[in-house]
């Protein structure tokens, strides 16, 4: 039988692995998963987290308490599994934790480089899903940033969900020389696996995702393409209006998917 740890190594245990997942996390969360926060993706983002804290509670519950946010603990307190003094010991070190963790990721040097893809945000071209010239881009972006005085080594890695993930995966096999490490989360192995899953057009989630791509993909306006961008081009980001000039040559992804209803 396990031995009983005691409460204040309870808290500090509970302190520690909220400090190590703010260093592993803070930059995760100092960046943004998309410049308007989108619903859609936010939901995606949410749902590899709580996978992810699923695995974290059941390995370090035994050790912990798994009390590794405050809300948690506020509700085991409202339903009396904590007393006030367990609930506040709890929860000074979850904060604490944290505000640790943070300065330390900062102490340690990194950085977080947010990429509008090809066509989208301020970036110039047109977009199109998954096209050849994302992966130059890709290879683009790792080789410049890791010429920057402020990267370390010069070595860069890369990490995201979904598209974000997917998108690592084809930068990776051009083997950019810079490119250290890769951590893709949510991807697919064809598109025909997301938008025709067994054989069935998927309403659900690709064409919406589809649709709201293809708004995003429109050159920045007040009704029009991605809100953040024309706030830019409205403060006087001449780069970022100028770089509007081809998304209206974006492709039609509605056209694309019904063109390819069948996987060969």
């Amino acid at each position: 039988m396990p031995r009983e740890l005691s409460f204040v190594k309870k808290v500090v245990y509970s302190s520690l692995i909220v400090l190590v997942l703010a260093v592993i996390g803070s930059g995760i969360s100092a960046s943004r998963l998309s410049p308007n926060n989108l619903g859609l993706e936010l939901f995606e983002n949410a749902i590899a987290t709580g996978a992810a804290l699923v695995a974290i509670i059941l390995a370090l519950g035994p050790v912990s308490g798994a009390y590794l946010n405050p809300v948690v603990t506020a509700v085991d307190t409202a339903l009396g599994r904590l007393s006030l003094t367990e609930a506040w010991s709890y929860g000074a070190a979850q904060i604490g934790g944290g505000l640790i963790g943070a300065v330390l990721a900062n102490l340690m040097g990194f950085a977080v480089v947010d990429v509008n893809m090809r066509g989208t945000g301020c970036s110039g071209g047109a977009f199109d899903f998954f096209e050849p010239l994302q992966s130059l881009d890709g290879y683009d972006v790792i080789e410049t940033i890791a010429r920057q005085p402020w990267v370390r080594d010069h070595k860069v890695g890369m990490m995201g969900i979904s598209y974000g993930g997917i998108s690592q995966l084809f930068t990776a096999q051009l083997q950019p020389p810079h490119l250290e490490a890769i951590s893709p989360l949510s991807v697919l192995d064809a598109t025909a696996t997301t938008l025709y899953p067994g054989g069935i057009l998927n309403t659900g989630f690709a064409v919406a995702w589809a649709q709201q791509r293809q708004q995003e993909a429109l050159p920045a306006g007040p009704n029009s393409g991605q809100a953040w961008a024309y706030k830019q081009i409205q403060s006087g980001d001449t780069t970022c209006a100028a770089n509007q000039v081809l998304h209206g040559e974006a492709a039609d992804l509605n056209a694309k998917i019904a063109a390819n209803s069948v996987s060969t």
